[in-house]
């Protein structure tokens, strides 16, 4: 009888201990499962740092509000150039093509060439931050398709040949700042008809308008005094000159071959 019992209480302890493994296993395996609504720790939800990207963007492309202006900083749009230089030129005010060679000085640039496709040309005043004050010896040289040129009251030299055999020129605006015309400067632009020389042009070099046969007058400011030889030669249209009273000094043959001049 004693032997009976024995065997059922340890018969009911086996079956306590199984018992209790059995739920130690069961709330074990619940432990590291994700319940609904619960995130990996590390794993970031959109909108979770909105201090990061404003507006919930893709940070690595170019959507709205990753550039506070709307322009693409790629381009050159408006408000990328505060300068107000044309982006077109990258002068200031100047025509595309032209050349600038910095002056001995290092305060100064000169027009050095041409190599534009426009026919109108407006040298500027100024070319990265430092002023134009020269054009260079045969700097337009042979440029036939040109037709017209403003030179600004910044430049004081036009070098030898600058517009030598610019054979389609036809109207040249030289500016106040200008003081000398150097020598063959618009010699054989044959379709030059007008021509205003600023009032600082002190002297006229040799063959500066040699052979302009389209130039029908011509009026020398009173600060010219000196023109040099050849200066108008061979300019079959002149009709008229105006030459002021301070001109002290006319080269020779200055105005040969000007069978027309009826007037001086």
């Amino acid at each position: 009888m004693k032997k009976r019992v024995t065997v059922i209480i340890a018969l009911l302890a086996c079956l306590v201990l199984a018992v209790c493994l059995f739920a130690a296993c069961n709330d074990g395996g619940s432990i590291g499962q994700q319940t609904p609504g619960d995130e990996t720790p590390g794993v970031e939800t959109p909108g979770e740092n909105p201090g990061d990207n404003p507006g919930g963007e893709n940070p690595d492309t170019d959507e709205p509000g990753d550039n506070p202006d709307g322009e693409n900083p790629d381009t050159d749009e408006p408000g990328d150039n505060p300068g107000g230089e044309d982006p077109d030129t990258g002068e200031e005010g100047g025509t595309a093509g032209l050349e600038f060679t910095l002056n001995s000085d290092r305060s100064s640039y000169a027009v050095s060439a041409y190599t534009g496709t426009s026919t109108e040309v407006a040298i500027p005043s100024a070319h990265e931050g430092l002023p134009v004050t020269s054009i260079g010896n045969s700097a337009f040289y042979g440029c036939i398709g040109l037709t017209s040129v403003t030179i600004p009251d910044s430049v004081t030299s036009i070098g030898e040949g600058a517009f030598y055999g610019c054979s389609g020129l036809t109207s040249v605006t030289i500016g106040n700042g200008v003081t000398s015309i150097g020598d063959a400067a618009f010699r054989d632009c044959d379709g030059l008809t007008s021509v205003i020389i600023g009032n600082g042009v002190t002297s006229i070099g040799q063959s500066a308008f040699e052979s302009c046969t389209g130039l029908m007058s011509i009026t020398i400011p009173d600060s010219v005094t000196s023109i040099g030889e050849g200066a108008f030669y061979g300019c079959r249209g002149l009709t008229s000159v105006t030459i002021p009273g301070r001109v002290t000094s006319i080269g020779e043959g200055a105005f040969y071959g000007c069978n027309k001049l009826v007037e001086v």
